[in-house]
């Protein structure tokens, strides 16, 4: 068994590269911790369209895995209300919004401060784990001032890559966790078009024009499977069914399974690309906003002093 960790310079930027026999990842680990590749027999499983790890530094977009914190896709307004208290987010300070001028996918898609924490090699796999101290930063808390620390492991085996966060309230008050990723999976040298998608998932929620849930939704209790064909996606499940998330075509398959802290996905899949992202949620979109209204809302709330744990592997063939 092959089982590497090495460290490689390129354009001046740091990369951490895990091997498993026919498998590796590679780390921007200069502050970003994004897994931007992901290769199996040598094809890249991600989608990363940059010629160098630089030329993104410059000018970063959504690719990759990048972690979506500390709200996953959109809020309603520029701020929330939870237990009582209406946050603003500080319009001072930048922060994405999408073209309806919606605040989108959290703090940290472009953040440096992630640290290195360790990196181990087992007998089984390679692992590297980092962590960010959101609370030491002014320009997040801010935003979102629930003073608390991010703590990111990558575990690569042979067969799967593994992908666990933990989040810690260091605050004194109960904080919410409405968190996610946004993992652009491809599958190499095919086209979208052919490509079939399995969905385990019972409820279908019906959006509004700005993307954000109306309430309403559609029961499927087997699932959902479909060939993508030239259809775009841009639709929120919950009542996930266990199984794995699925994409194939050929002799290629991946698969994403949400292994725990994870109750809701966002299926993203633009017709102008051949890329889908299997997006693994704590809640569905708008939670924090929704849960102000109906306390029924399944939204991770930890207090002072205790975390929150999520892990999702992949898996290719």
């Amino acid at each position: 068994m092959i089982l590497e960790l090495n460290r490689i310079l390129s354009d001046g930027v740091e990369i951490l590269e895990l091997v498993a026999n026919e498998l590796s990842v590679r780390i921007l680990s200069d502050g970003n911790n994004l897994s931007y590749q992901l290769l199996f027999q040598d094809n890249d499983y991600l989608w990363f369209p940059y010629d160098s790890v630089s030329a993104y530094l410059e000018n970063p977009r959504l690719s990759g895995i990048p972690l979506l914190a500390p709200w996953a896709n959109r809020l309603e307004e520029a701020g929330f209300d939870f237990q009582g208290v209406h946050y603003s987010l500080n319009t001072s300070f930048d922060f994405s919004k999408d073209r309806n001028g919606l605040p989108i996918h959290g703090l940290l898609t472009n953040t440096n401060h992630w640290k290195n924490q360790s990196e181990v090699i087992t007998e089984n796999y390679v692992e590297v784990s980092s962590e960010l101290h959101f609370w030491k930063y002014a320009e997040l808390m801010t935003h979102f001032p629930f003073a608390h620390d991010l703590h990111s492991t990558y575990r690569l085996y042979p067969d799967r890559f593994e992908i666990t966060l933990r989040v810690t309230n260091r605050g004194q008050q109960s904080m919410p966790v409405m968190i996610g990723y946004h993992p652009y999976f491809q599958l190499p040298e095919t086209h979208r078009s052919n490509w079939q998608v399995t969905i385990p998932a019972r409820e279908h929620l019906v959006l509004d024009s700005r993307n954000l849930p109306t309430g309403r939704s559609s029961i499927s209790n087997k699932g959902y499977s479909m060939q993508l064909g030239d259809k775009s996606l841009d639709d929120l499940y919950r009542q996930l069914l266990g199984s794995p998330f699925m994409v194939e075509v050929g002799d290629r398959k991946l698969s994403v399974n949400f292994d725990y802290g994870y109750s809701a996905a966002v299926i993203y899949a633009p017709a102008s690309r051949d890329v889908i992202c299997f997006e693994p949620m704590t809640a569905p979109t708008n939670s924090i906003s929704e849960y102000h209204r109906d306390k029924s809302i399944n939204l991770p709330i930890i207090t002072s002093g205790e975390f929150w744990e999520g892990k999702f592997t992949i898996s290719l063939s």
